[in-house]
């Protein structure tokens, strides 16, 4: 959850999102990567702000030799002036 509390902050506060992310390490209690970031354009902000990820829901699964998540968000809508 940390790392996504970190994508969050970094879109949130710095204006910035994840271009590329190169996973490197998944275990049980962690997850590293190395994470190429962008700059967002002006304009490019969505409609809804993330506010945090969530335990609620969160279902982590390996198939395939492959890792998959799914992770609740709490979100609000960004209403224009």
């Amino acid at each position: 959850m940390a790392w996504l509390e970190e994508l969050i902050f970094r879109l949130s506060v710095e204006g910035e999102v994840a271009a590329e992310v190169r996973f490197s390490e998944a275990g049980p209690t962690s997850l590293s990567a190395a994470v190429r970031w962008r700059a967002l354009e002006p304009g490019e902000r969505p409609g809804l702000d993330v506010r945090a990820a969530t335990y609620d829901g969160l279902r982590v699964r390996r198939k395939k030799g492959l890792l998959t998540a799914a992770v609740n968000f709490d979100v609000y809508r960004i209403i224009p002036p």
